[in-house]
């Protein structure tokens, strides 16, 4: 058995009840006999090897466990999310463009690392050390040049961790320039991930949306002006001037670009690209409502719509009230029923609407409103809305005329 032959066991797609015979495992229920540990198991007692490990998976995204449960085991969140997955695509972006900047990053981290292990040893020495008599402390003449050493040590590494701190600064500073890409990518990333909402098929790994990522990069690589330097772009361009502009290299015979330019560029390019893998991967009849999805993620990351607008355009109104019905004005619109004005309500709360710009629109502008319905029996734009001039409407128009790809 597992628990005396001391191997791993892993129990998967348990749910938020897990078995009690799990719990007492969970417990480690552990007991002595002599020299020999025993663990209690399904009322019997086995011998417990240290190597023994139990791994319990969930393919929950937000378990809620008994506190039994929780107050003994170690729990591992392996989901991905935004800020993680951001930071990811933030190094990535980093290394392409900016190797240098992920190289001296590295090489702190690293350097940190071994000064604070460095101070750590000093005090476990002198800890050591302390554990002899009071009679042996007193003569005890490498405990005060351990002291001593320790003084110098902790002074020096103090030292190089404020240089590694002022440098780290600078470096994050730097990377933070790049963040709008990684961003973007993180969005689409997890509309990426909402398509199995569409077809439990359409199933994309977070390494191959990495691989898109980095072929996109390689892609925007061939108009920079170091074209043959690789991920070292702006080593000699890198320095950030007063106006905040910075050149993207200065070798070769492509494009010079500002940072900013750079960044719109690579935002673009990996939009584009990936549009155009997914749309080559779905089913031809599912290809407008994943461009929609693509589209509202990408509006609701830009702060430009509401978030609650993708709901109420899937599920419209979800009650109806008092309140909800069409008012006695509207007397030139008989189509216009409880329902439409409920969804319409709810729709004016949601950006980029309000009451003025919608419900207060129809209300003064019933025939436009009934011209309008009247053209419904053919394909129509938002250059049709009657109140499109009250609204802005520069991202569905880009969703209208299918146009996600050149969105930025």
């Amino acid at each position: 058995m597992a628990i005396d032959m001391g191997r791993t066991v892993v129990v998967e797609q348990v749910g938020e009840t897990i078995d009690a015979s799990l719990q007492s495992l969970m417990k480690k229920q552990v007991s002595k006999h002599g020299a020999q540990k025993m663990l209690q198991f399904c009322r019997k007692s086995y011998k417990l090897d240290p190597g023994f490990r139990l791994f319990v998976v969930t393919t929950l995204s937000k378990p809620h466990f008994d506190a039994n449960v929780t107050n003994h085991v170690t729990i591992l969140n392996f989901n991905v999310n935004l800020e993680c997955l951001q930071a990811q695509m933030l190094g990535l972006v980093v290394l392409n463009e900016r190797k240098d900047l992920d190289d001296t990053y590295n090489e702190n981290s690293k350097e940190a690392f071994e000064s604070i292990k460095s101070l750590k040893d000093v005090e476990k020495a002198i800890l050591a050390q302390l554990e002899a008599t009071v009679d042996e402390l007193l003569g005890d003449e490498s405990l005060i040049r351990t002291l001593s050493e320790s003084k110098n040590t902790a002074e020096y590494v103090a030292a190089r961790l404020r240089n590694i701190a002022q440098t780290s600064a600078f470096i994050s500073k730097s990377r933070d320039a790049y963040a709008p890409v990684a961003y973007r990518a993180a969005v689409l990333f997890f509309a990426v991930q909402d398509l199995p909402k569409v077809n439990r098929s359409y199933q994309f790994s977070l390494g191959w949306f990495k691989d898109v990522f980095t072929r996109s990069m390689e892609i925007t690589n061939v108009l920079r002006q170091d074209a043959g330097g690789g991920g070292d772009a702006g080593r000699e361009g890198g320095a950030t001037g007063r106006s905040g502009k910075q050149a993207s290299g200065a070798q070769g015979a492509g494009i010079a670009m500002t940072i900013e330019e750079r960044i719109e560029l690579l935002t673009n390019t990996l939009t584009q690209e990936l549009f155009k893998r997914i749309r080559m991967a779905v089913f031809e009849a599912d290809r407008n409502l994943v461009t929609y999805l693509f589209a509202l993620r990408i509006m609701q990351a830009e702060n430009f719509i509401d978030p609650g607008l993708g709901d109420f355009l899937l599920r419209g109104a979800q009650r109806l009230s008092a309140d909800t019905r069409v008012p006695d004005e509207i007397t030139e619109l008989p189509w216009l029923d409880n329902l439409m004005w409920a969804d319409l309500r709810t729709l004016s709360c949601l950006k980029p609407f309000n009451s003025s710009n919608l419900l207060g629109h129809i209300a003064q502008n019933q025939q436009k409103w009934a011209k309008f319905h009247a053209k419904l029996d053919r394909p129509l734009t938002f250059e049709d809305l009657p109140n499109r001039e009250a609204v802005d409407l520069r991202f569905f128009t880009m969703l209208d005329e299918g146009e996600l790809a050149e969105a930025g």
